[in-house]
C-alpha cells in the first residue's frame, strides 16, 4: 500500500483522516442540530428566520459532505493505492453510504426547501399529510445515512464482516429510520387532527386549563 514506508506518508495518512473525521462530525452536528431544533419548534409558526438558519446549516451540511468525499477518496488511495481488488466489503459500504448522504442532501434542497418555503409563517403540523410524509422520508434517510457513516467509522465488529451481514445490518438501519419517521409523521398527523377536531367541536381534555380564573368561578 501507498501508506507503508515512510514516515511522512504516515503523517500524511493521519493529517488526512483527521480531516475525513472533522469533516463527518460536522456533517453530524449539522444534522442533529437542524433535526432538534424542528422537533422543539413543531407546535410554533415557522419563522422567516428559522427558514434562513436551516437553510445556513444545510448549506454547511453540503460543505461537509463534499469535504468528506475528498478525504475520503484520497484515504482510500493512500490505504489502496487505487486497487479496486484491495476494497473491503466495508470500504464499499462507506462509499455506498457517503454517496446516498450526497445524494439526499441534493434531493432535499430540491424537494424539501420549497415545502418549507411555502409553510414560512405557518406550524410545520399543519401541514398537508403527503407534505409531512415528504419531510419525513428525507428526515429518516438522513437520519440512517449518518448513523450508519458514525457506525461504520466508529465499530470495529463491522471491519470484520462480510457482505451479506453488512447488507442486513444497514438495510435494516435505514428500513428503521424510514419506518420510524414515517410513522412519527403519521402519529403526529393523526394527533393534530384529533386536537383540531376536538377544539372544533367546544371540547376540553380532561386536565386541560378551563380559562377560569380561580376555583370560586367554577362553583354554580
Amino acid at each position: 500500500m501507498i501508506a507503508d514506508g515512510s514516515g511522512a506518508m504516515a503523517l500524511l495518512t493521519d493529517i488526512v483522516r483527521i480531516g475525513h473525521l472533522f469533516f463527518m462530525a460536522m456533517g453530524i452536528g449539522c444534522v442533529v442540530a437542524t433535526h432538534a431544533g424542528t422537533l422543539r419548534s413543531l407546535n410554533a409558526p415557522l419563522s422567516a428566520p428559522r427558514l434562513a438558519q436551516i437553510e445556513h446549516v444545510h448549506g454547511l451540511l453540503m460543505a461537509a459532505l463534499v469535504g468528506a468525499w475528498v478525504t475520503g477518496v484520497v484515504l482510500v488511495y493512500l490505504r489502496t493505492g487505487g486497487v479496486i481488488a484491495e476494497f473491503s466489503p466495508k470500504l464499499w459500504i462507506k462509499l455506498m453510504v457517503v454517496s446516498v448522504l450526497m445524494l439526499t442532501a441534493l434531493a432535499v434542497r430540491r424537494h424539501v426547501m420549497p415545502v418549507l418555503e411555502a409553510a414560512v409563517g405557518r406550524r410545520l403540523l399543519d401541514l398537508g399529510f403527503g407534505a409531512k410524509l415528504r419531510l419525513a422520508v428525507f428526515s429518516g434517510l438522513s437520519a440512517a445515512g449518518w448513523s450508519s457513516a458514525l457506525i461504520l467509522g466508529a465499530s470495529q465488529a463491522v471491519k470484520a464482516m462480510d457482505w451479506a451481514p453488512l447488507i442486513s445490518f444497514f438495510g435494516l438501519l435505514y428500513l428503521a429510520g424510514l419506518g420510524g419517521a414515517v410513522t412519527a409523521a403519521a402519529f403526529a398527523h393523526l394527533a393534530d387532527w384529533v386536537v383540531k377536531c376536538w377544539n372544533e367541536d367546544g371540547g376540553e381534555a380532561p386536565g386541560l386549563n378551563t380559562g377560569l380564573d380561580s376555583p370560586a368561578e367554577r362553583l354554580p
